[in-house]
């Protein structure tokens, strides 16, 4: 979907984005349509990947151990840092440095485990 050029580009865009977003005061909304935007195209960029490269099955668990423990997981433990409050019947959220510091370990954690399983840059926006 992506080349590998424009692909690292919108990843840095996209992570620079949530980081800000997370130390905003903003409503609570359960609106998914930007991580369905990024999982989809983060799946063409995989598949893409997949049929020019060769994927061993080491590299398989290693990305799907990065994809699951690390994005799924380090995700629980975010939304412990994240603070919620009502304010005039809406609420509110807003991460603290705790949970930009999560997010900046895990994507070092997930881009380290991508380059062992020599996953290139093609399960960045999934994750």
């Amino acid at each position: 979907m992506l080349s590998s050029g424009s692909s690292v580009i919108v990843t840095l865009v996209v992570l620079a984005y949530i980081l800000w977003n997370q130390l905003q005061v903003r409503v609570a909304r359960q609106n998914l349509t930007l991580p369905l935007i990024l999982i989809v195209i983060g799946a063409g960029d995989l598949s893409q990947y997949a049929a020019r490269h060769v994927i061993t099955p080491a590299d398989a668990e290693t990305l799907a151990a990065s994809l699951l423990f690390i994005a799924i997981g380090l995700g629980a433990v975010r939304a412990y840092t994240v603070k919620l409050w009502r304010d005039g019947g809406k609420v509110l959220r807003q991460g603290t440095y705790v949970t930009l510091a999560l997010w900046l370990a895990g994507t070092a954690i997930h881009v380290g485990l991508e380059s062992l399983a020599r996953g290139a840059s093609a399960t960045d926006l999934l994750y």
